[in-house]
């Protein structure tokens, strides 16, 4: 490294001597909060696409049929962003699942819980207009 003075400390670029250090190793308190974006509304974005386009490509093709490739194509994501979110095609088609049939059983138990006619009952129209859809018609 290069000295601004004949036996002055190190400096990188411009001169500054704190800026050949990285920014984990900065001094706490250099960086305010508000200097480093958030990066949750973005995780959650990118798992709320995957978990789409597996619900879509597991409806079409299966378990077997589908390839994380597929889904990773249908997601706009690279296979790297899935297995970020999930340990394997199985643990991510296990969530699928698990998202469909809490939310069938959800309004299975909102029904249930109603004293009102199912006919009057908006959650009886939601819930068997998604039960008919995931065991008739792909989505």
């Amino acid at each position: 490294m290069k000295s601004r003075k004949p036996g002055g400390p190190p400096t990188g670029r411009g001169g500054n001597p704190e800026s050949r250090l990285s920014r984990r190793s900065r001094p706490a308190g250099r960086l305010a909060k508000a200097e480093v974006p958030s990066t949750k509304p973005r995780v959650s974005a990118s798992r709320d696409r995957i978990l789409a386009a597996a619900t879509a490509e597991f409806a079409l093709r299966g378990f077997e049929g589908t390839t994380v490739d597929r889904i990773a194509a249908r997601a706009r994501l690279n296979k790297a962003m899935i297995y970020y979110h999930f340990r394997s095609k199985k643990d991510l088609y296990s969530t699928v699942l698990r998202s469909i049939f809490t939310t069938m059983g959800d309004g299975l138990t909102a029904i249930a819980a109603s004293n009102a006619a199912p006919a009057d009952n908006p959650a009886t129209a939601t819930t068997t207009t998604h039960v008919i859809r995931f065991f008739i018609a792909p989505p």
